[in-house]
């Protein structure tokens, strides 16, 4: 399947692929101020086909942050590398200097993050306004690590968090915030590795966020009790067990600083994408709204939104689409997949739980069927 980095990558931008899910972007899933600003950065984007929103559960009219995904498999790897906004972008703050710094490793064959990291993932707060003049404020970043092959050993993935680390932050602190983040990587068990690490640019670049995958409950208590981290058993344990009996998956996200890591973790529940993701989405739901998590006014909006456009449904897909379909010819059709991806429940620190979902969109050419 060709590249949607083949050809001119410029030919279309981000937000042509956002205009395809925007028909179902509408309140109160997104506030018309959110889906505004989100519309203009992504126009300054080259055309990455996946992307997603954060939204709190708790309020009925809530702005939604952007998230951006790259990734190895959508071209969005080379996109980035050739992006004249990040170039433009990096002329101008420091912050997306370390930004551009991290994407050219990504893409450069002989650098470890090449084969190791399979999607950026870059958050914008759409509470900012952008002019397209200026250079936008530096998202958070989020790196996901490979599944399979590479690397599979807790030390593997210390060393590939350490060489990003190496590039996302500052001199005086990266030293010792990789060896904070060590000891805490040091306690993971065979079940609960390090999926991800994030640097939040937007505001605080002394600190470095660890996803932690989790099977059961089970390996979240000891995992925090192998680190160090038995203090954050409670509200974890206070958490509603009914959400984790309804989830395929839990992850854990910990904030780790140079001397200490935040009171405050992060618990996602995650769904696998299976036939009754809907029906099992509306249990979660239900048991969210019954603690208290999520106002039921908003429910029915977060389950609708899972589905997919297809050609059929009238769409003018973005230029790069029509290039490959027309190059594959009719075996191949344009889909674009609507999915929840996780709720984020953020417990500790002697605060209220604060519950977040995550949604989003992606494409992809499928095979169709009987032909």
């Amino acid at each position: 399947m060709p590249s949607l980095a083949d050809g001119d990558p410029y030919a279309a931008t981000a937000a042509d692929f956002f205009e395809v899910a925007a028909g179902h972007l509408e309140a109160p899933l997104i506030s018309r101020e959110a889906l505004a600003r989100s519309r203009k950065l992504l126009e300054a984007l080259p055309p990455i086909p996946a992307a997603g929103f954060e939204r709190r559960l708790d309020l009925e009219r809530a702005g939604a942050d952007l998230s951006v995904c790259a990734s190895v498999f959508n071209g969005g790897r080379a996109l980035l590398s050739g992006s004249v906004a990040l170039r433009a972008w990096a002329r101008q703050t420091a912050a997306w200097q370390d930004v551009r710094r991290l994407v050219a490793a990504w893409d450069d064959p002989d650098h470890r993050l090449h084969d190791a990291v399979t999607h950026l993932w870059m958050e914008f707060e759409t509470s900012e306004s952008f002019s397209g003049q200026s250079a936008v404020v530096a998202p958070d970043v989020h790196l996901t690590f490979r599944d399979v092959a590479v690397p599979r050993s807790s030390a593997e993935r210390i060393e590939l968090a350490r060489e990003a680390i190496e590039i996302m932050t500052p001199e005086a602190s990266r030293g010792a915030l990789a060896e904070r983040m060590a000891e805490v990587l040091c306690g993971t068990t065979p079940c609960s590795r390090l999926g991800h690490i994030g640097f939040p640019l937007s505001r605080d670049v002394g600190w470095v966020r660890l996803v932690l995958d989790a099977a059961r409950p089970s390996d979240v208590i000891e995992l925090l009790d192998r680190s160090g981290l038995d203090a954050k058993r409670g509200p974890f344990l206070d958490l509603p067990r009914a959400l984790t009996d309804v989830s395929d998956r839990i992850k854990i996200d910990l904030d780790v600083g140079e001397t200490t890591v935040s009171p405050r973790i992060g618990v996602e529940y995650h769904m696998d994408r299976r036939v009754s993701v809907r029906e099992r989405w509306d249990q979660f739901f239900e048991h969210a709204v019954r603690h208290g998590l999520c106002l039921s006014e908003i429910t029915g909006d977060l389950v609708g939104w899972i589905g997919s456009t297809q050609s059929g449904d009238s769409v003018r897909w973005p230029a790069p689409v029509a290039a490959a379909q027309a190059l594959l010819g009719p075996r191949v059709e344009p889909v674009l997949f609507r999915v929840l991806s996780h709720v984020k429940v953020a417990v500790g620190a002697d605060r209220p739980p604060e519950a977040k979902v995550y949604f989003g969109y992606f494409y992809r050419l499928v095979e169709r069927h009987g032909r």
